[in-house]
C-alpha cells in the first residue's frame, strides 16, 4: 500500500512534478518548432495554424481535428494545461485511493486528443515505481498497458513523435507510439475480444530448412477489463452521453474489480453539464452489475470535486511562456485578420490572469466471484440401499 503522505514529500523534495512537467513542454516546443522550420513541410504552418485558431476556440466540440492546422492549435492552447491538470487528479486519486496500483493495468482514454492524461499517467505510473524501489517496500506496477481511442491522425501523429522525443532524452514512457487500437471511439466495447501478439514457436517442414526452429507471430483473442477508463472532454452534452449510453454501461460492467471510471469536463455550474452529469448518472444507474459468476456494484460519485491550480503557480507562468514562444512565430498579417471576438479570446489566454478549474468525476467498481455450495448430486440420484 502506498504512503500518500511520505510519497508527496518524497515528490516535493525532488521536485518532481515540476522537472516532468517542464520536460513536457521542452518536448512539446520542440515538436512544433520542427514543424514550423521544415523546408520538407511544403506549408506555412504558422500561418495555417493561426487561421485555424478561431474555429479551435469556438467549434472545439463540433470538429474532427483531421484539418491541417487544427490539431496543431488544440496543442498549443490546451496541451500543457490538460497535462498538468492530470497531474493534479492522478496525485488527487492516489491521496484518496483511488489511483490503481496493481501487477498489471490496463487503461483506456476514450477520445485521447494529443494525449495529455496518457502522458501524465505514465510519468505518474513511473515516479510511483520509482518511490517504491528507493523505499524498498513493494515491487509496483510491472506491467503497464496504455491504449486509446482517437480518430484524429494529427493527434496520432503528435503521440507517436513526442513518445520518441521522450525516450530520445532518456525518459521512458508506457504511452504506444506505434498508435492506439481504435480509431473510432463508437467501435470500442468493453468486454470484447481482442486479438493480441504473442510468441510462438513453429517448426518447419524439414531439418533442411533454414531456421527450422524459429519465433514467429502468433494472433490470440482475449477478453479486455480495465482498471482504469477515462473520458476526459469527451461526453460534453446529453446528445453524446445517449449515444455512448451502452458503452459506457458495458464500460464499467466489465471494469475490474475497484476499476475506475474517470470523467473530466466544464463546470456543472453551467446548465449544459449539470444535465450532461446528470444524465452519465441515469445511464450508469440502469443497469445490474452482477451475473451467475460474478456479483458487484459501483460507488456512485466515489469522489466528485471541482479541481483548480493558481493564475500565480509556476505551471501557469510556464504555459504562457509558451503561448508567448508560439504566437510569436505567426505571422503579424495573419494575426490581423482574426475577428475580434476570437482575439479577446486569445488575449484571455496570454493573460492568463484567472485562475483554471476543472470538474473531476469519478466512478469506482467493486466486484466479487460468488460461492457457490456444491450440490451433492450424486446423493440427491441415489435410491437408498435396501440392506
Amino acid at each position: 500500500m502506498l504512503d500518500y503522505s511520505d510519497f508527496k514529500i518524497w515528490l516535493d523534495k525532488n521536485d518532481c512534478l515540476n522537472k516532468n512537467f517542464s520536460l513536457m513542454q521542452e518536448v512539446v516546443t520542440e515538436y512544433l518548432l520542427r514543424k514550423f522550420e521544415d523546408p520538407w513541410e511544403h506549408c506555412d504552418w504558422p500561418s495555417v495554424i493561426c487561421r485555424e485558431l478561431p474555429t479551435v476556440i469556438s467549434r472545439c466540440d463540433e470538429i474532427t481535428y483531421n484539418e491541417p492546422g487544427v490539431p496543431e492549435a488544440y496543442i498549443i492552447l490546451h496541451f500543457l494545461d490538460r497535462y498538468h491538470r492530470f497531474q493534479l487528479i492522478f496525485l488527487d486519486m492516489l491521496e484518496n485511493g483511488l489511483f490503481p496500483i496493481r501487477e498489471t493495468i490496463d487503461v483506456m482514454d476514450i477520445g485521447t486528443g494529443p494525449g495529455p492524461s496518457l502522458f501524465a499517467l505514465s510519468d505518474m505510473i513511473l515516479l510511483i515505481n520509482l518511490y517504491l524501489g528507493e523505499k524498498g517496500k513493494e515491487k509496483g506496477i510491472l506491467f503497464v498497458n496504455l491504449d486509446y481511442a482517437e480518430q484524429s491522425d494529427g493527434f496520432r501523429d503528435f503521440m507517436h513523435h513526442v513518445a520518441e522525443l521522450l525516450l530520445s532524452k532518456g525518459h521512458k514512457t508506457f504511452v504506444p507510439f506505434h498508435h492506439g487500437t481504435y480509431h473510432d471511439a463508437a467501435t470500442f466495447q468493453s468486454g470484447e475480444k481482442k486479438l493480441i501478439y504473442v510468441d510462438a514457436w513453429k517448426v518447419m517442414a524439414s531439418p533442411d530448412e533454414e531456421d527450422y526452429f524459429r519465433v514467429v507471430p502468433k494472433y490470440v483473442p482475449y477478453k479486455r477489463a480495465f482498471n482504469m477508463v477515462i473520458y476526459s472532454n469527451f461526453l460534453t452534452n446529453i446528445n453524446v452521453v445517449d449515444l455512448f449510453q451502452e458503452q459506457l454501461k458495458k464500460t464499467m460492467f466489465y471494469m475490474r474489480n475497484r476499476g475506475v471510471l474517470v470523467i473530466v469536463g466544464g463546470n456543472p455550474a453551467d446548465e449544459k453539464y449539470f444535465a450532461t452529469y446528470k444524465r452519465i448518472d441515469q445511464v450508469l444507474c440502469s443497469q445490474r452489475y452482477a451475473n451467475k459468476q460474478y456479483g458487484g456494484w459501483y460507488k456512485q460519485k466515489a469522489k466528485t470535486k471541482m479541481m483548480s491550480y493558481s493564475a500565480d503557480s509556476e505551471y501557469n507562468k510556464a504555459i504562457l511562456n509558451f503561448f508567448k514562444q508560439m504566437f510569436g512565430k505567426i505571422p503579424k498579417e495573419e494575426w490581423n485578420k482574426i475577428d475580434e471576438k476570437t482575439k479577446t479570446q486569445l488575449e484571455r489566454f496570454l493573460k492568463g490572469t484567472k485562475d483554471t478549474s476543472w470538474y473531476v468525476s469519478i466512478y469506482e467498481r467493486y466486484s466479487f466471484l460468488r460461492r457457490y455450495r456444491k450440490k451433492d448430486s450424486d446423493n440427491s440420484n441415489k435410491k437408498e440401499d435396501p440392506t
